[in-house]
């Protein structure tokens, strides 16, 4: 007899994106969008000093969720923290988005969040954003017919920003519709939407300690909401898988804005240095975020040359209207250096 397994899951695919466990320390992995610096010392300073080992981490997560409500100008109330954004996003779009539920998002988009919605409806459309590499232009009008809406600003993979007035209008416009924004990359574009929970029930932000506090292996995120969604979402939430020492190192990350803010100037003068000495055949879209997505001549060979030098980068071909299009993560101006040197091969 087979094990019954449910119809919107057997059709799924696993996300796969490949491993790096066989790579030797001498690879640079520009592929995933993590930060390519450490975290601030207080980081390790406070790793040095953990014991409790044998306990359960708090379920509250209070003392953290106090620090972030000074860094994103909110009441504690409206932040509730999870095991990464996607822990909170797979959360969202399992308590809000049913059989019933109409969904959109925008592609080309982040693609893990596809199987979160997949999985609960099979009312889900994919609007294509025109012309990702030049305009880029968005068409809000199926927002207006759809029931929960999911947006990445900045846009991954293109690290295009939908302005915080555009986002704005849409939430005061559909009332009824939920606007689920992904703001992952909120460090480095500097603008966010999240002030608007305060005030609109329809709305939810998410960001991560993965990107720019280079917390990516502690697996911190959280989701900023008005306390009646967050409310729902606390009904599935399990408290425990925000382990004790991710929440110290989310505190003392927070607790050292300046090597935060040094760290994204370094990587901002490192992506001008990349765009300014790209090559002529090649064209590089404007970004908002950690990485840059990048028009090439043959991406197969590029890919291919990136090997051979030990370097990951993510190939993004496979988008519509993407096509001989890679992604790289910007890092330190030397990496980038080691980067141009292999494009211009």
């Amino acid at each position: 007899m087979l094990i019954k397994v449910r119809e919107s899951i057997d059709a799924l695919k696993p996300y796969n994106v490949g491993g790096r466990a066989n790579l030797s320390q001498d690879w640079e992995c520009f592929d995933w969008n993590e930060s390519e610096f450490p975290p601030s010392n207080k980081v390790f300073e406070v790793m040095k000093t953990f014991y409790r080992y044998e306990r359960y981490p708090d379920i509250t997560a209070s003392k953290l969720k106090d620090e972030l409500s000074k860094y994103v100008s909110l009441p504690s109330e409206f932040i509730e923290v999870y095991n990464g954004s996607d822990d909170g996003l797979k959360d969202i779009f399992t308590v809000f988005v049913d059989s019933e539920t109409s969904v959109i998002s925008y592609a080309p988009s982040y693609t893990q969040v596809d199987t979160f919605i997949s999985v609960n409806t099979k009312n889900y459309e994919k609007v294509q954003i025109i012309d990702p590499l030049g305009e880029h232009v968005w068409d809000f009008a199926p927002c207006m017919m759809s029931d929960v809406v999911y947006l990445v600003n900045p846009n991954n993979p293109t690290g295009k920003l939908i302005p915080v007035e555009e986002i704005e209008d849409l939430v005061d416009s559909n009332p009824s519709t939920l606007f689920v924004v992904d703001e992952a990359y909120y460090e480095f574009a500097g603008q966010s939407c999240s002030h608007l929970v305060i005030s609109h029930k329809n709305l939810i932000v998410t960001r991560t300690f993965s990107k720019a506090f280079g917390l990516a292996a502690a697996r911190l995120g959280y989701v900023m909401a008005h306390p009646d969604l967050l409310f729902h979402l606390r009904k599935i939430k399990n408290g425990k898988t925000v382990n004790a020492l991710a929440q110290l190192c989310g505190i003392a990350c927070l607790n050292d804005l300046d090597y935060l803010n040094a760290r994204i100037e370094e990587m901002n003068d490192a992506k001008k240095f990349f765009v300014d000495n790209l090559p002529p055949q090649y064209t590089a879209v404007d970004s908002a975020a950690n990485f840059i997505l990048v028009k090439t001549p043959d991406s197969v060979r590029v890919l291919e040359k990136m090997k051979e030098n030990k370097i990951l980068i993510r190939d993004r071909s496979s988008f519509t209207n993407l096509d001989n299009c890679v992604r790289i993560t910007i890092g330190s101006k030397k990496q980038i250096i080691r980067v141009l040197d292999v494009i211009n091969f």
